[in-house]
């Protein structure tokens, strides 16, 4: 991801060229640190949403299997499709460490700033200031850390500073609805599943003519 960074700043000399690289990346390292952050909420919260379904679908069932077949085999569907989520999400949790990957964006970021900061500082009082180690001490940053944030961060840093990078009113229109889709949409729908579940259940067992509707 850093050739993205490198495409996209100025290159009006070295010195403001690596300045404007190392703000450009630490904006996203936020970005990304604060968007796993979130995903891991999302993710938290949906395997407890269909954790607690189960659960719950499981005591219906017990308590239904001798009174409401039709009823009981409404349940055993449910159950079968919160267990194909759970195992699906449990997978995919499984796979990394979000809050991990999410404090290694930070500090990754929070060192860059402080390099940044230290840069700018040196450019107030000297506007003429060489670089002397600066660039080499960046890449260091980077090559300790090993990650790289996604498209999404870049594009979401850009969405922040329409003016600088010339962005229309259509593009700053659809980009939190592009946003939403490309980090949060899956995980929403896991968790509204389970409660169209538990709507259609009620509405069944307290408005008959509801449940024969769709049968």
């Amino acid at each position: 991801m850093n050739d993205l960074v490198k495409n996209q700043v100025s290159e009006e000399n070295p010195t403001d060229n690596i300045i404007d690289r190392i703000w450009t990346t630490y904006k996203c390292r936020y970005n990304a640190s604060h968007r796993l952050l979130k995903k891991n909420s999302l993710q938290f919260l949906s395997i407890n949403v269909i954790a607690l379904s189960i659960l719950a679908l499981s005591v219906l069932n017990f308590g239904t299997s001798k009174i409401n077949i039709e009823l009981n085999n409404q349940i055993d569907a449910m159950l079968i499709i919160f267990s194909i989520l759970s195992l699906a999400l449990s997978l995919t949790v499984g796979r990394s460490d979000l809050k991990l990957e999410s404090y290694k964006f930070h500090e990754c970021a929070r060192q860059l700033q402080g390099l940044y900061d230290k840069i700018k500082l040196r450019k107030e009082k000297d506007p003429n200031y060489i670089l002397s180690g600066e660039e080499e001490e960046y890449n260091r940053i980077l090559d300790k850390y090993d990650i790289n944030h996604m498209k999404i961060d870049w594009e979401q840093h850009i969405f922040e500073k329409p003016d600088r990078y010339n962005k229309t009113f259509l593009q700053q229109f659809f980009f939190p609805i592009l946003y939403f889709f490309k980090t949060r949409l899956l995980y929403w729908i896991i968790i509204i599943i389970p409660i169209i579940g538990w709507i259609f259940y009620i509405a069944s067992v307290f408005f008959p003519f509801f449940n024969s509707a769709f049968i």
